[in-house]
């Protein structure tokens, strides 16, 4: 892997770790981490980063609308995709929700159905979506 493709893919990486940490330690994830991050990947690549913020805002608005996802999520899956770019993004969308998925098979299998009407946080499940993206880029 190129230098150039690997500070993306580290930085994404970082992003989701400490958003993880701040979602299951405080229940939120901090604004100056995914203005940063959302800052740094408009910076790297402007288009992609654009891009990439642009295709999570609108999947994710969606979701927050509906009421599906918190704020913080939202942010946090801009700033990825501005790191990423959209089509890594679209791959890391999609294992954070096959993440969450099973997670949320996990959680009716051990207390039923009310154990999901509790909010969880999401952050795992996307760190879970990131490394699923990032370990074949990284072993190459």
């Amino acid at each position: 892997m190129r230098g150039s493709t690997l500070i993306p893919v580290v930085a994404v990486l970082l992003t989701a770790a400490m958003a993880t940490w701040f979602d299951l330690r405080e229940r939120r994830i901090p604004n100056w981490l995914c203005g940063a991050a959302f800052l740094a990947g408009v910076v790297w690549h402007w288009r992609d980063g654009l891009a990439g913020a642009g295709l999570a805002a609108a999947i994710y608005g969606t979701l927050f609308l509906l009421r599906g996802v918190g704020a913080g999520d939202v942010k946090l899956m801009m700033a990825l995709g501005a790191l990423a770019g959209p089509m890594p993004w679209l791959i890391i969308f999609t294992f954070s929700a096959i993440a969450g998925g099973v997670h949320a098979i996990v959680l009716i299998i051990k207390g039923g159905k009310t154990a999901l009407r509790q909010k969880k946080p999401l952050a795992p499940a996307v760190l879970a979506g990131c490394l699923a993206w990032a370990i074949p880029l990284l072993s190459r």
